[in-house]
């Protein structure tokens, strides 16, 4: 299995308010007074920066969700929930989490070759998404990570991928919610970096 980890520059800054209304009410449904209330939570919020005295000019936001917030994340993913599509139609899985996405495929080895080029043709599509809405994907935050028994991933190449113009290597681990995975699946590299970690926090 080929997993794609990547991540989306600010985010949650660039969430265009009339974009994520329409789309709250196209395909979830969501119209009258709770559309409403919906526009109203995110129209008419302004921001200004504050450095001892001074105090910049206001500016009206037009785009981002507040975050910290409650309902932050999860407008977030209602904005983002097309690319479930967009994955299922390529026949991609994917995982999401706020702005923290996995894309993954199943193959055999002699596989390799093709499960990179469809993986590679969903991200191409999936970025051409989140240019119109206004997302960018973050490739220096994306990891790649080839998974299988220990034998197999030591002794075969693992491809790399390409991101627009930039080309992700495979890595031995990748980070996923604060769990970081190994190619072959085991918890010794977590393990491991949880106990230095720990020893460095008791050290201080």
């Amino acid at each position: 299995m080929v997993a794609l980890r990547h991540c989306l520059s600010a985010a949650f800054d660039t969430v265009d308010h009339q974009l994520l209304l329409t789309r709250l009410k196209e395909r979830f449904g969501v119209i009258g007074k709770a559309l409403d209330w919906f526009q109203s939570y995110l129209h008419g919020r302004t921001y200004s920066v504050t450095n001892g005295t001074s105090t910049s000019d206001v500016v009206q936001l037009w785009c981002s969700v507040p975050q910290g917030s409650v309902l932050g994340p999860l407008l977030f993913v209602l904005y983002t929930a097309e690319l479930v599509d967009i994955a299922a139609e390529k026949g991609i899985k994917i995982h999401m989490y706020a702005d923290d996405t996995q894309l993954y495929i199943h193959c055999k080895l002699s596989d390799t070759v093709d499960a990179v080029a469809k993986l590679e043709r969903c991200i191409a599509v999936v970025d051409n998404w989140m240019a119109a809405s206004r997302l960018k994907m973050n490739s220096d935050k994306s990891e790649v990570i080839w998974v299988g028994c220990r034998r197999t991933v030591s002794t075969h190449g693992c491809p790399a991928i390409r991101i627009g113009n930039d080309t992700i290597c495979a890595t031995n681990k990748a980070r996923l919610l604060g769990v970081l995975k190994s190619t072959d699946l085991t918890f010794d590299q977590h393990a491991s970096t949880s106990c230095v970690n720990s020893a460095l926090s008791v050290s201080r």
